[in-house]
């Protein structure tokens, strides 16, 4: 999915912080799916935006997170925006298992595998500028891959400013 207003934004002074806003747009209680553990990934509860982050400020940190863990190639490019980005979680999508039942058979939230979908609207803090775009970046991780859901979000969040990066390249 092109982005095409963030291509049309640069020459910032280098050194601009690139995402100047961010914020969960879903309530941190919501059930996003269902839970599993187990060998057998039997049902054993629901998996919460919470899971995925505590609140707004610790989305603002993760959001930073990601920005440092991008190439530098990338980094540059988004930093050379004319005006910062807003990065807002909108929806999170999740099927996930705990291979382990974990304490009391609540399931072990360590380490998650299966199906998430986290939908972002991404645009730029400028007014008048066009309006933010929507994307879902989905993910799929196999038991070796398994991860905190914290850690899961954070890998749609580098996928997520990769792609802007990669759209924001002159042409």
């Amino acid at each position: 999915m092109p982005h095409s207003a963030l291509a049309l934004d640069r020459t910032a002074p280098e050194g601009l912080n690139p995402v100047s806003a961010s914020a969960v747009d879903i309530p941190i209680a919501s059930t996003v799916g269902p839970l599993r553990a187990g060998k057998l990934c039997l049902p054993n509860g629901k998996v919460r935006v919470r899971d995925f982050v505590s609140g707004q400020s610790a989305f603002g940190v993760m959001v930073t997170e990601a920005m440092d863990d991008l190439d530098s190639d990338r980094r540059t490019r988004l930093s050379a925006l004319k005006t910062p980005l807003s990065v807002h979680l909108v929806g999170i999508k999740a099927k996930l298992c705990a291979r382990d039942w974990g304490a009391f058979g609540f399931g072990d939230r360590r380490a998650l595998a299966g199906e998430a979908a986290f939908t972002f609207e991404l645009g730029v803090t400028r007014q008048g500028a066009a309006p933010a775009t929507r994307h879902e970046i989905p993910l799929k991780l196999k038991g070796a891959d398994a991860l905190p859901p914290p850690d899961i979000l954070h890998l749609a969040l580098v996928q997520l400013l990769s792609e802007a990066a990669d759209d924001a390249r002159p042409q």
